[in-house]
């Protein structure tokens, strides 16, 4: 479960970071420029702005998932933390196909 947990933060680091995640909240609509650089970077498209939100989504999915998985026992794991597991790897795939037609 770590090695699904350290994919999905690598996912979220790639697409922008922790300052990815809040550019969609605060409704920014492009990527912060590079540093040293004065060069503007075009608005992102929607699937860009819809694929940030599902990131972000599943940067908070995967943290509940990770709080619910501690406070389990060590040998069982209640009905729960299993479908929270499968709704986050089934978003997690869902993202990482975007990604590669999007692209």
């Amino acid at each position: 479960m770590s090695v699904l947990l350290r994919g999905l933060l690598g996912v979220a680091l790639l697409a922008g970071g922790a300052g990815g995640a809040t550019a969609v909240q605060a409704g920014a609509g492009s990527l912060p420029a590079t540093s040293g650089s004065q060069e503007t970077r075009p608005p992102l498209t929607d699937k860009q702005k819809e694929l940030l939100a599902d990131i972000d989504k599943l940067v908070k999915m995967a943290a509940e998932l990770q709080v619910s998985v501690s406070k389990s026992t060590k040998d069982e794991l209640s009905l729960d933390v299993v479908r929270k597991a499968e709704a986050v790897e089934k978003l997690a795939r869902s993202v990482k196909e975007r990604m590669r037609t999007d692209l």
